[in-house]
């Protein structure tokens, strides 16, 4: 359905200086609110951070029974604001300023902050389209489209954002915009199988417990 849709050619489009998606900064800021990079940060608390964690478990060893829980607590509380500071403050860098322009034969993307990012695909080269939505974006009734092309010889391939935390009708409107004849609504959706979610529970788990043995690992070995 996306591969057809994308080689069809609209009749009479020339390159246009009005953007046919952007991120306006209202939006930017609701979308930098719905980031929260919570495994990152554990991931940067158990390998670089191991020391600390190790003076961490030893303050908390010498800690009351009745402190002890609530120093977990807010350890965690702070955890996750730090995480979700930091996936806010990385959002608003990395996509400040996003614009779609569409042409007949190409559409270029641009965004960020402090480091900008310039990207030209051509519509007739997009084989993959993935829509995001969120359990916060559900909830404000938006959504995230990213395309994708494939490699070929002497071309690498692309992935990159086209709609970017925007109401879902408008990102549906946007992903025909830049994929003509693509009607997102009319596609036949199916479902996953359970074997994904089980898959990804799985895979979940495992993380965690290498993440736990490697910071237990460190809380023994860190002066």
């Amino acid at each position: 359905e996306i591969l057809g849709a994308a080689h069809l050619s609209p009749s009479g489009v020339q390159v246009l200086e009005k953007p046919v998606a952007s991120l306006t900064n209202h939006d930017l800021l609701l979308g930098a609110s719905t980031e929260n990079h919570l495994l990152q940060l554990f991931v940067a608390l158990f390998t670089v951070g191991g020391p600390g964690i190790g003076f961490v478990v030893r303050f908390a060893t010498k800690l009351s029974p009745a402190a002890a829980p609530l120093a977990f607590c807010l350890g965690f509380t702070a955890l996750l604001i730090g995480s979700w500071l930091w996936g806010a403050g990385s959002y608003f860098v990395k996509y400040g300023g996003f614009k779609v322009f569409r042409s007949e034969t190409i559409f270029r993307i641009s965004y960020g902050l402090l480091n900008k990012v310039q990207l030209a695909i051509r519509p007739n080269r997009i084989e993959y389209l993935h829509l995001t939505a969120t359990l916060p974006q559900r909830f404000m009734g938006r959504a995230s489209i990213q395309v994708g092309t494939a490699a070929t010889f002497g071309e690498a391939g692309v992935y990159a954002p086209v709609g970017l935390f925007v109401e879902r009708d408008i990102a549906y409107a946007s992903a025909s915009e830049v994929i003509p004849g693509l009607d997102i609504a009319t596609l036949p959706w199916q479902p996953f199988h359970p074997v994904f979610y089980r898959a990804r529970v799985g895979r979940f788990l495992i993380g965690l417990a290498v993440l736990t043995a490697i910071a237990a690992r460190l809380s023994f070995v860190a002066p």
